[in-house]
């Protein structure tokens, strides 16, 4: 149900169960009434709520949908092999209400809410820890000369098959510093991206203002770079400091800045005037030139190109997000795993088809998010007990017989789950029915009224010590 929500949104709970012509008519309503939806995710839980929660250090503060959360991430490392180039980011998750958890992020698209870091190829979340603003990280040990940050992104390394194949993880400024990509190096795995100049371990040789003017100034394309944190058994970490519409700093350990490989020639736009070097770059383009081809380092490029995984994964899951009003401040991040896992099976469903014929995917990413919602929403018709008859309709007006009213086919009595539901009384289908062919005055007062309804027919049908109606409408 909040797949089929998800990919038509748009409106409120229970526009989804109008009747009238003026609104969309949805088919949801054929297979669950809207009390029962919203009893079932009003007493929705993941975890067992019997079992009493005591504050213990080794218990995560996402506790509540721990279960859910764990099998998703394993098996999200288990049926995907990332390739080379991943990279490291955060996520936001969207709430707005009280916890000592979520975080104000007034920059972000979404500005307030609960904090993923996630390790991400091209979209597909590979793994993901939850952050909190009061509490450590779940499942993610402090290390010595690290920061929690840095200790978890070193978590989230760990959790690559680096022991079989060379990774290299792009992350923004927000994570670098020389000590983690000193400890990524020691793993064998690679690491680049931009860095702050107040980063932990950061050359003071390469530190200059946004704004450079006099003799600070630099030309257009200007670089230059040191390694820091060698050793005699290891090498360090290379930092780099170019010049572009305002001065660039990396950290990169697979890159160099020097060679017929380190620069590559990509499509570059004019800068705007108001860009710090923008009176330096703008010589290089003519009079109504916007684009042109220029030189800039490799790890400046791969850093564009492989960068943006987990953007990808908050673009795609903001199309058709499973996300409703909910109260209970756990649901936004189960919603949030939903969406991860469906985002996650879409992906691997197109690369196995892809990795037969290229673009040969038979579904789209909203296609795929219909097939799965309504193979699961008949799933449950089927292998579930048999639904409630419809509220909308009047069942009096369903159990009305005239002159020439039939029976219906033998073949739909016989087969199907037929079961008694209690339901709303009403006068029986088969006592009418005998009496109008045995010409008896149709006076639905003189007729026994049951409670009990057959859920596949939607008829009511008298069970008692007297009489089966039921057996009898079934069998005759």
């Amino acid at each position: 149900m909040l797949i089929y929500m998800g990919v038509f949104s748009g409106c409120g709970i229970r526009d989804y169960w109008r009747k009238s012509t003026l609104w969309p008519v949805h088919p949801l309503c054929d297979y669950m009434s809207l009390t029962r939806f919203q009893q079932i995710l009003r007493y929705f839980h993941i975890s067992d709520p019997s079992v009493m929660h005591e504050d213990d250090e080794n218990d995560g503060w996402t506790y509540k949908v721990d279960p859910l959360l764990e099998a998703v991430r394993q098996a999200s490392s288990k049926y995907y092999t990332p390739q080379t180039n991943v990279s490291i980011d955060e996520a936001m998750i969207r709430f707005c209400g009280r916890s000592r958890d979520t975080f104000k992020m007034p920059n972000k698209l979404i500005g307030e809410g609960y904090k993923a870091f996630c390790l991400a190829d091209r979209g597909y979340l590979f793994d993901f820890r939850m952050a909190s603003r009061s509490q450590s990280t779940p499942g993610v040990e402090d290390i010595d000369n690290l920061s929690r940050t840095s200790s978890t992104v070193l978590s989230l390394a760990m959790s690559l098959p680096y022991q079989h194949q060379a990774f290299v993880i792009y992350m923004d400024n927000y994570f670098n510093n020389v000590p983690l990509f000193l400890k990524l190096r020691k793993l064998g795995i690679g690491a680049c991206g931009t860095a702050r100049q107040n980063c932990s371990g950061f050359p003071k040789e390469l530190k200059v203002g946004k704004t450079l003017t006099g003799k600070q100034k630099l030309d257009y394309h200007f670089i230059t770079g040191m390694e820091v944190g060698m050793t005699a058994s290891n090498r360090g970490v290379l930092a780099v400091l170019w010049m572009d519409n305002a001065p660039v700093t990396m950290l990169t350990t697979v890159h160099n800045i020097h060679g017929s490989k380190s620069h590559v020639i990509t499509e570059r736009k004019r800068p705007r005037d108001t860009s710090s070097n923008a009176a330096g770059v703008r010589q290089l383009f003519k009079q109504g030139e916007f684009v042109k081809p220029l030189s800039i380092p490799t790890c400046v490029d791969d850093y564009n190109q492989f960068m943006g995984g987990v953007d990808i994964a908050d673009q795609y899951r903001s199309y058709y997000t499973t996300q409703i009003v909910a109260r209970r401040n756990w649901l936004p991040i189960f919603f949030w795993i939903l969406d991860t896992a469906l985002l996650n099976s879409f992906i691997i469903y197109r690369e196995f088809f892809n990795s037969k014929a290229e673009d040969s995917c038979p579904f789209s990413h909203k296609e795929f998010n219909v097939e799965v919602a309504w193979n699961w929403i008949l799933q449950g018709q089927n292998n579930g007990p048999d639904k409630p008859p419809a509220t909308t309709p009047d069942t009096e007006k369903q159990n009305y017989v005239k002159d020439g009213t039939s029976l219906p086919s033998a073949k739909s009595r016989l087969e199907g789950r037929h079961l008694p539901i209690v339901g709303k009384r009403g006068v029986c289908f088969w006592c009418r029915w005998k009496a109008r062919n045995s010409g008896t005055q149709d006076n639905s007062n003189n007729f026994p009224r049951s409670s009990f309804i057959c859920g596949s027919c939607n008829l009511h049908l008298c069970i008692s010590t007297e009489r089966n109606c039921f057996e009898a409408f079934h069998t005759v």
